[in-house]
């Protein structure tokens, strides 16, 4: 592990990882997980490896993966997956109204979803 993902807490090393579920929405639209991940890095190395797992299960015929704005995920899904990528409506609001003055929010919604 990096030296970087670790503090240490009194007597005790704490190591930073993060949990990656994954969920995917089956023929019927019934969503489902599809599996989860425990690793040090959300890099391109991490999802490849994940994503590679899920094909081996017998995950077949993904043809979008929707997320946030995520370099590493991006380029394994394209490279494991052949799918496309749309950026996550949910997530590109959060980070759009992040740069906008709380008083003008409600004028940033308006153009957007025609309130």
């Amino acid at each position: 592990m990096q030296q970087s993902l670790q503090r240490l807490v009194g007597h005790l090393i704490v190591w930073c990882l993060g949990v990656d579920r994954r969920i995917g929405a089956n023929a019927d639209g019934r969503r489902e997980v599809l599996g989860m991940a425990v690793g040090p890095s959300k890099a391109e190395p991490f999802w490849t490896k994940f994503l590679r797992s899920l094909t081996e299960r017998g995950l077949r015929g993904v043809k979008l993966v929707i997320s946030d704005s995520h370099e590493g995920l991006k380029k394994a899904a394209r490279k494991v997956l052949g799918a496309t990528w749309p950026r996550c409506s949910v997530h590109f609001m959060r980070n759009a109204l992040a740069n906008v003055n709380v008083k003008q929010r409600g004028m940033s919604f308006d153009p957007i979803f025609g309130s």
